[in-house]
C-alpha cells in the first residue's frame, strides 16, 4: 500500500531523530515540576509567580515561556498571556482587566492553575475545557496548556495554540473538535492509535509535528507575522478544496 504523505515525512524524519527525548529534556521537566508542585501552586507568591521583578528568570511563568521551551514553546504575545507582570516602565503590577488588582489576579490565576491540575488527576478529561474556561478564562489556552502538559506529560502534547493543533489535525484528515485540550487529547489519541508513532513519547510527537508537518517556512521576523502566517494557513487547510484532497490523500487510513 502507498504510504500517506506523514507517513513518508516520518521515515524520512526517523532517519535523523529519535522516539524518546533526550536524557536533559526529560530531566528539565523533572527540574520544573520539582521547583513547582502543582499541589503548592496558591501558595506562590507574585515575585514567585511572575515575570519582571528582578530575579524574574527563577519565576514560575520564566521557567513555562523559557526555561522549558524544548517542552513546547509559547513565546509571543507578551506577558499578559500569564495574566499578571510587573512592568519595569512604569513600576507597578500589571494585570488583566478581569482582575481587580494584583493580589486578586495572583489568587484567580494560581487557584486556577490548581484547580486544572487537580482535576485533570481526578476528573474525566473531557471537561478539562470547561473547567479550566471557568477557572482561568476561556482565552487562557497557553496558561492552562502549558502548565498541564508540564504535570501530566503522558496525557497531553507539548502544544498549547489551538490553531497549530487544528493545521495537524487535517493533515492527517481529522475534523478538529472544539477546546484546546480536547483538540490536544484529539490528536494524540490518533497518534497514539497508529503503530508508526509505537514507542515515541509526546516531546518526539510534538517534534515530528513542527519538524515535518508545520507549513510555516522559518525564519519569520517577529511574532506578530508569525500569527498572521499562522491564521493563514489555519484558514488554508479548513477550505473545503484542501480538506478534500487530504481526505483522499488518507483514504487508505479509512480502509486499515
Amino acid at each position: 500500500m502507498e504510504p500517506n504523505r506523514w507517513q513518508r515525512r516520518l521515515g524520512l524524519w526517523l532517519d535523523n531523530n529519535p522516539i524518546t527525548a533526550p536524557v536533559y529534556v526529560v530531566d528539565l521537566r523533572n527540574e520544573f515540576v520539582a521547583r513547582f508542585p502543582w499541589q503548592q501552586l496558591p501558595s506562590l507568591t507574585k515575585e514567585e509567580y511572575a515575570l519582571g521583578l528582578d530575579g524574574y528568570r527563577d519565576s514560575y511563568c520564566y521557567w513555562l515561556e523559557w526555561k522549558t521551551k524544548l517542552l513546547g514553546s509559547v513565546s509571543g504575545g507578551g506577558a499578559a498571556k500569564w495574566g499578571m507582570w510587573w512592568s519595569r516602565r512604569n513600576k507597578q503590577w500589571r494585570f488583566n482587566s478581569k482582575y481587580r488588582d494584583e493580589d486578586d489576579a495572583l489568587f484567580q490565576i494560581t487557584t486556577g492553575l490548581y484547580r486544572v491540575a487537580w482535576a485533570t488527576g481526578n476528573i474525566a478529561l473531557d471537561r478539562l475545557d470547561k473547567i479550566g474556561s471557568k477557572a482561568l478564562g476561556a482565552d487562557s489556552n497557553v496558561l492552562r496548556m502549558k502548565p498541564a502538559y508540564l504535570y501530566y506529560p503522558d496525557l497531553f502534547l507539548p502544544i498549547s495554540n489551538p490553531d497549530h493543533l487544528e493545521i495537524f489535525l487535517r493533515q492527517f484528515a481529522l475534523e478538529p473538535v472544539d477546546g484546546v485540550t480536547a483538540r490536544n487529547r484529539q490528536l494524540l489519541a490518533f497518534m497514539r492509535s497508529r503503530s508508526e508513532f509505537n514507542g515515541f513519547d509526546t516531546v518526539q510527537l510534538m517534534r515530528f509535528l513542527y519538524d515535518a508537518l508545520f507549513p510555516v517556512v522559518p525564519p519569520i521576523g517577529d511574532s506578530a507575522a508569525f500569527n498572521r502566517r499562522t491564521a493563514q494557513f489555519a484558514a488554508l487547510y479548513a477550505s473545503t478544496p484542501y480538506r478534500d484532497t487530504w481526505r483522499a490523500d488518507q483514504e487508505a487510513l479509512a480502509r486499515e
